[in-house]
């Protein structure tokens, strides 16, 4: 993989389960370590519009043809406002790729969706479409789904832009920037 490609992480801000909306935070990185640009836009908790503001977000920067690929953390930002990759992916023309530390509980997410939303069977069919694929990342299992792109690159994209541990360095970026707007404080781990 050519060295100098670009990789935007996008990662939810912490937020209470009383707030309107939640911090939606992109880093764009060309290698694994420099940052480029860093983004900010908001998304409704709990809310519908995450797939629209991610793609606002990023349509709006004038990065969007430097993109090589986006990592995005979860099925979900801002509590259950569940994504769609592939209409991210089609709609940027880049590829996009969940990145998960553990392999989520559906059976609870499910519960969770049935209790609190009318419109649980659209949000559960979105979080848990496509497989979630483990790969092992410097020693270390994570979960992965894709889209615009097979499970080798996608594999491929997630080492190169790991520094340690097992995050891509622009997902972890965008997390500890994502928690700093909330709180005052932050640590290394994404």
């Amino acid at each position: 993989m050519k060295v100098n490609i670009r990789a935007l992480g996008i990662d939810d801000g912490p937020f209470s389960f009383g707030d309107e909306h939640a911090d939606l935070v992109g880093v764009l990185c060309r290698g694994p370590q420099y940052v480029e640009a860093i983004m900010r836009d908001r998304v409704t908790v709990d809310g519908t519009d995450s797939t629209q503001r991610i793609v606002r977000m990023i349509r709006g920067t004038g990065y969007l043809e430097q993109i090589n690929v986006v990592f995005v953390d979860g099925g979900s930002v801002g509590g259950f406002n569940v994504f769609d990759i592939d209409l991210i992916s089609q709609e940027l023309g880049v590829p996009v790729i969940t990145v998960s530390r553990k392999f989520p509980d559906f059976g609870s997410i499910r519960h969770a969706l049935e209790k609190h939303f009318v419109d649980w069977e659209d949000r559960f069919d979105l979080i848990s479409r496509g497989s979630l694929e483990p790969i092992l990342n410097d020693d270390i299992e994570i979960y992965m789904k894709m889209s615009g792109t097979d499970r080798i690159e996608a594999g491929d994209f997630i080492r190169t832009f790991t520094v340690q541990g097992g995050i891509p360095e622009p997902l972890r970026m965008a997390h500890m920037i994502g928690t700093i707007l909330k709180r005052n404080v932050t640590s290394g781990r994404a």
